[in-house]
C-alpha cells in the first residue's frame, strides 16, 4: 500500500475555501511535488474560474491586505486556516509510510524553510509533536502513532487515519500474540526440563531399594507414569491439592540430591 499516494488523493479531494485559500497558496507555492501543482490548478479553478494558477499569489496578498508572508501567522490562528495549511504542506511536502515502522515526514527546501517554519509552530500549538531531523534542509518527522493520526485528522483525511489505525491495531495484536507464544513456548520448556530432572532423580531413588514414606512413593511413581501431566493434572490423579503434590515431589528431588551428591540434569 503506497500511503503517501493515498494521502495525497484524500487531500486533493478536500473543497477549496476562498477563506483558506492564502495559506494553502503560500504553503505550495514552493511545493514540488505533482500533488502540490494539482491542488493549486484547483484553488486557482475554485477562485479564479479556471485552471491556470499564475495569479493565486496575488489572490493571497489581496486577501491579507499586505505582503505575504509576514501577516499568514495571524490567519493560521483559525481553526480552519491551520488545518488548510497543514493539508497543503503535506501535499507539497510530506510522505507517510507505515510498513514495519510508521514514518511521516516533510522535507522543506530551502525557498520553503518560512513555510516549515510555520508549520513546526503550528503543530505545536495544536500539539502535534513533530521532531527535527539533523541536516541543513529543514525536516519535520513523526513516528508516533497518536501525533501522525492527530494531525491526519486535522487535516480531515479521515479514511487514511482510518486505515492507519487499523493496520497499527492489527500490528499490536501480532506482536502481542507472538509475545504469547513465545511466552508459551519458553514456559513449556522449562516444564519439560523440570519433568525430565524429576524423572530421572525418581527413578534413581526407587531403582536404589532406599526406604521411602509410601506418599512419597506414589508421588514419585505417578511423576515417572504421566510425564505429560501438569502438576494440577498430577495432584487430581493422588486426589491431593497442588500444594501438598508439589511439596512431595520438591523432597523427593532433596532426597535425591542429599544421596547423589548434586542435581543430575541442571
Amino acid at each position: 500500500m503506497n500511503w503517501t499516494e493515498m494521502l495525497r488523493e484524500e487531500l486533493l479531494a478536500r473543497p477549496a475555501d476562498p477563506h483558506c485559500a492564502p495559506v494553502e497558496v503560500w504553503a505550495l507555492q514552493s511545493g514540488r511535488t505533482a500533488a502540490a501543482q494539482q491542488r493549486l490548478a484547483i484553488l486557482a479553478e475554485a477562485l479564479c474560474g479556471g485552471p491556470d494558477a499564475a495569479g493565486l499569489p496575488e489572490i493571497a496578498v489581496r486577501a491579507c491586505g499586505c505582503q505575504v508572508p509576514q501577516t499568514i501567522m495571524p490567519g493560521l490562528k483559525k481553526r480552519c486556516c491551520a488545518s488548510a495549511f497543514l493539508s497543503a504542506c503535506l501535499l507539497g511536502y510530506g510522505r507517510l509510510s507505515a510498513g514495519q515502522q510508521l514514518h511521516l515526514e516533510l522535507s522543506f527546501p530551502a525557498a520553503a524553510t518560512a513555510v516549515g517554519e510555520a508549520l513546526a509552530a503550528v503543530a505545536g500549538r495544536l500539539k502535534v509533536p513533530l521532531h527535527r531531523a539533523a541536516g541543513e534542509r529543514l525536516r519535520l518527522y513523526s513516528k508516533a502513532i497518536g501525533p501522525v493520526t492527530h494531525m491526519l485528522s486535522l487535516c480531515q483525511a479521515h479514511c487514511t487515519r482510518l486505515e492507519l489505525e487499523s493496520q497499527s491495531a492489527g500490528h499490536d495484536m501480532n506482536r502481542a500474540v507472538q509475545r504469547r507464544v513465545n511466552c508459551d513456548a519458553a514456559n513449556a520448556g522449562r516444564t519439560a526440563l523440570a519433568v525430565a530432572r524429576q524423572t530421572l532423580h525418581f527413578e534413581m531413588l526407587l531403582a536404589s531399594g532406599m526406604r521411602l514414606p509410601e506418599s512419597l512413593i506414589q508421588a514419585a511413581q505417578m511423576r515417572i507414569e504421566h510425564p505429560d501431566d501438569s502438576l494440577s493434572e498430577l495432584a487430581a490423579r493422588l486426589g491431593l491439592t497442588k500444594s501438598a503434590l508439589n511439596h512431595r515431589l520438591r523432597r523427593l528431588e532433596d532426597i535425591s540430591v542429599e544421596r547423589n551428591g548434586k542435581n543430575m540434569i541442571k
